[in-house]
């Protein structure tokens, strides 16, 4: 497991001709526990549509810069903002752990 700083930044030029905003005015930033980049990628698409809700939130990820960077990890201390393992479909957030896996529960149930 490897843990993954993500980054995304409005790029204005991107977001010409969807409103105003200035250079670093929107933007978020969170770690990851995960296997490989590609997951780390699927977290930012989650936490985007929840962080900014596009009924809410004019520009989308596709006008952003996104900046991945493997953290170092000390055996004292490392945080992560969320743990996505293998096959998961939505990650789960530390800051929430419980409403996390009452929400991933809902999803692997299965009506019979």
């Amino acid at each position: 497991m490897v843990i993954y700083s993500v980054r995304w930044v409005l790029d204005t030029t991107l977001a010409k001709g969807k409103g105003r905003a200035k250079s670093g005015e929107f933007y978020t930033a969170f770690s990851v526990l995960c296997r490989s980049n590609k997951d780390a990628i699927r977290c930012l698409h989650y936490h985007f549509a929840k962080t900014y809700p596009s009924d809410a939130f004019k520009f989308s990820l596709d006008d952003g810069e996104v900046t991945l960077k493997r953290s170092i990890v000390d055996s004292r201390h490392f945080d992560f903002r969320y743990l996505m393992l293998e096959e998961m479909k939505e990650p789960i957030d530390m800051f929430n752990v419980s409403k996390s896996l009452l929400r991933l529960t809902k999803l692997y149930t299965f009506n019979f």
